[in-house]
């Protein structure tokens, strides 16, 4: 009598089958796995969680490289996307300045928010050698980036902007770390140091400017393995906490509306020490506190002047 192989239920591979697409999109920003269906069911939840019309398409999709010598599809913001963000958060622009430097042109955006949160953006475009219409028009492109790139900024967005996208250029992609070099990070980090997972991935983005050991590159695993191999664990933990001071203090610079020459003159002030990076934990942690009551004195003085 014939037999019929068993295999699992069809919803619950469908189910795993979705869970695995949605965890695709969500950890590597790419909709490419997405079905036109999903992609649309998508781009309206962004729109609802943002409080965007998705009739006005605030976004569009582009194709860029992935890293891994392949192409991703993401969402990028359109002018009627930082139009409405302005308006739901009450952003306004505060300031603009410009300057020339090595035939770029730069402007400097400064915004600030209906909390009174204040936040700058740079926008910069290459003129050397454009003359009338072409130079104005670049100017002006210069100052369109500033402004959108701060107001997505502000509302918290890591979104790029659509005057970004006409300079992207491909560049050729660099081996990512293998599965061996991030188990074998992962080993040193939690089984011979026995370090906090949170503390790792401070520790990465002050040092390679990225959140995941997935994201480093093989050359920079085999420079993390050497690291953790020879360095001191408590040599470690106390450059992890310093990262961990320092994200912080930029937190809080920006809440505030502090650049760092203010910084440094408010350290000198505090304990007759200008350079930021000779404070002692201690120091950093009452500097810091110092600035997040200066930012929170100004959003109440702010929320004051609106009554």
């Amino acid at each position: 009598m014939a037999t019929t192989e068993k295999t699992g239920p069809p919803a619950a591979a469908a189910a795993t089958s979705e869970a695995q697409i949605l965890e695709h999109v969500l950890i590597n920003g790419d909709l490419s796995a997405l079905d036109d269906k999903q992609r649309l069911a998508y781009y309206e939840r962004v729109c609802q969680s943002l409080g965007l019309n998705p009739l006005t398409k605030p976004f569009d999709y582009l194709h860029l490289g992935d890293g891994r010598g392949g192409k991703k599809l993401i969402l990028y913001a359109k002018r009627d996307c930082t139009d409405q963000l302005r308006r739901i958060h009450s952003i306004s622009i505060t300031e603009l300045s410009a300057d020339i430097h090595d035939g770029i042109y730069l402007v400097r955006a400064k915004a600030q928010d209906s909390s009174g949160r204040i936040d700058t953006s740079t926008g910069a475009v290459p003129i050397g050698g454009l003359k009338g219409d072409a130079l104005a028009n670049a100017m002006m492109k210069a100052e369109t980036k500033a402004k959108r790139r701060v107001t997505l900024s502000i509302a918290g967005l890591g979104w790029l902007d659509e005057t970004e996208t006409e300079t992207i250029t491909e560049t050729p992609a660099a081996a990512l770390a293998t599965d061996a070099q991030r188990k074998r990070i992962g080993d040193l980090w939690t089984q011979r140091h026995h370090l906090e997972p949170w503390l790792f991935r401070v520790w990465l983005e002050l040092r390679y400017h990225v959140t995941s050991g997935a994201q480093l590159t093989s050359e920079q695993a085999d420079d993390v393995i050497t690291s953790l191999e020879v360095t001191p664990t408590t040599m470690l933990r106390e450059l992890a906490a310093k990262a961990h001071h320092e994200t912080k203090l930029d937190r809080a610079q920006r809440d505030a509306g502090l650049d760092g020459p203010a910084t440094a003159r408010l350290a000198q002030k505090m304990f007759n020490e200008a350079d930021v990076e000779r404070l002692s934990q201690e120091q950093l942690d009452e500097l810091i506190a110092e600035i997040e009551g200066m930012a929170q004195t100004t959003v109440a003085q702010a929320k004051e002047s609106r009554r």
